[in-house]
C-alpha cells in the first residue's frame, strides 16, 4: 500500500514540472494568438507593470464595499509598461476607473523609443462593474510602436487633471495582445524564427 502511494507521489513530482514547462511554452508562444494580461493594484504582475512615476499617485487604497485595491492619479501623464514574450499585431487596453464625468481620460502607445511620440486615443466606455467604469482603446497596429527590451510603453493621459484639482482612481489595467494564431502551416517557420 505504501509502495503504491510512493509511486503516485513520484508521478506527481515528475508531472508537475512537465505541466509547468508546457504551460510556460504555451504562454511564450501564445498559440491561440491572444495573450490576456492585467494589473489590479493588489499585487505585481509579470506582464503589466505598475504605473510610473509613483509620485503622481496617492498610496494604494482599498474599496470598503468591494475590497478592490486602487490608486488615485492626481498628476498626469503616467506610463505603464507591458512585457510581451513575442511581437503582436494588435492590442486592446482596458482600464477600470472612477473619475469626474467632465475629466477626459486617454490611453496612448509609444511610437518612438527616444522621442515623446505617442498614438493617443480617448477611452470608449464599454460598461460598469461594481461602481467602476470600464473604458477600452484598441490599437490596430502595434507593430509600428516602439517595442524595446520586449516591452511596449503605454501612456495614461488626463489633460488638466492637476490644474482642475481632479483625480482619477484606477483599479485595473488590462491588456489583450493579439496576433495570428499558430497553425500547422505556420508553426515551423515561426519555430525557425524563434530559434
Amino acid at each position: 500500500m505504501l509502495h503504491r502511494h510512493y509511486r503516485y507521489f513520484r508521478f506527481f513530482l515528475i508531472a508537475i514540472p512537465i505541466v509547468v514547462f508546457f504551460w510556460l511554452v504555451a504562454k511564450d508562444f501564445a498559440f491561440s494568438g491572444r495573450l490576456d494580461m492585467s494589473y489590479d493594484f493588489s499585487h505585481d504582475s509579470p506582464f503589466v507593470k505598475r504605473p510610473w512615476p509613483p509620485v503622481r499617485f496617492h498610496d494604494i487604497e482599498y474599496d470598503t464595499a468591494t475590497g478592490d485595491a486602487f490608486e488615485r492619479m492626481f498628476v498626469e501623464p503616467a506610463t505603464f509598461a507591458v512585457k510581451l514574450p513575442r511581437k503582436f499585431k494588435r492590442a486592446t487596453v482596458e482600464v477600470l476607473y472612477k473619475k469626474d464625468a467632465a475629466q477626459p481620460l486617454r490611453v496612448g502607445v509609444r511610437m518612438h523609443p527616444e522621442k515623446w511620440a505617442w498614438d493617443i486615443h480617448d477611452l470608449e466606455v464599454v460598461g460598469e462593474e461594481n461602481g467602476w467604469t470600464r473604458g477600452r482603446v484598441r490599437f490596430e497596429n502595434i507593430g509600428r510602436a516602439a517595442f524595446t527590451d520586449g516591452k511596449l510603453q503605454f501612456l495614461l493621459n488626463a489633460p488638466g487633471l492637476f490644474e482642475n484639482g481632479q483625480e482619477v482612481a484606477l483599479t485595473e489595467i488590462r491588456v489583450i495582445a493579439e496576433k495570428d494564431p499558430i497553425t500547422l502551416s505556420n508553426f515551423f517557420p515561426r519555430l525557425w524564427h524563434w530559434l
